[in-house]
């Protein structure tokens, strides 16, 4: 360890710690919500191999003013300044609940969460396992504890998309495009 810098060392291992105590909290949230409903789960093996693009169905997702609000107060916190979320979603997606937690905002949706930060949320050496091009730019998708994430940058905001509920990589894919900023 370098002598001259010792609080880095303990910087990045706080940061992994918190990064991982929260991916830890969003899978515990979903645990009870994993089963498909009835039905849903026929031929669902050979769907989730070969997935058409064109199955991904994504509808206007809108915002209350409370939710905004809530939103802009949580970012302000954890130190986000330029704040983005999603203007599409799955059907029947809206916002569960909104935290913060150091310098990471969650925004928990019902069927994904967005994590944003003023400071990397990849954990260091972690490599990607599927580089993405998007509209908006290249992400990354990693898992990390057992929870699958989409990494990606917006401005000077380092975001990760985390998949609940069972939405398929391609739908956080296309929510990813729709990323701008809190009106």
């Amino acid at each position: 360890m370098n002598a001259r810098y010792p609080w880095k060392r303990g910087t990045v291992w706080f940061f992994v710690l918190l990064l991982a105590s929260s991916l830890f909290a969003l899978t515990a949230c979903q645990k009870d919500q994993t089963t498909p409903p009835q039905g849903q789960n026929q031929n669902q093996g050979d769907q989730a191999a070969n997935p058409p693009a064109a199955q991904v169905e994504l509808v206007p997702i809108s915002y209350t003013e409370a939710d905004k609000e809530n939103i802009r107060n949580t970012a302000k916190f954890t130190g986000v300044a330029s704040i983005y979320v999603p203007q599409k979603a799955v059907p029947d997606d809206k916002i569960d609940q909104v935290q913060g937690n150091g310098k990471v905002m969650t925004v928990k949706y019902k069927h994904m969460a967005v994590l944003e930060s003023p400071e990397e949320l990849r954990p260091p050496g972690q490599e990607s396992e599927k580089e993405v091009k998007l509209s908006i730019g290249t992400a990354d998708w990693l898992t990390v504890n057992g929870q699958r994430a989409l990494y990606l940058k917006q401005g000077d905001t380092f975001i990760a998309i985390q998949p609940l509920q069972g939405t398929a990589p391609e739908a956080i894919e296309a929510i990813a495009e729709t990323l701008a900023p809190l009106e």
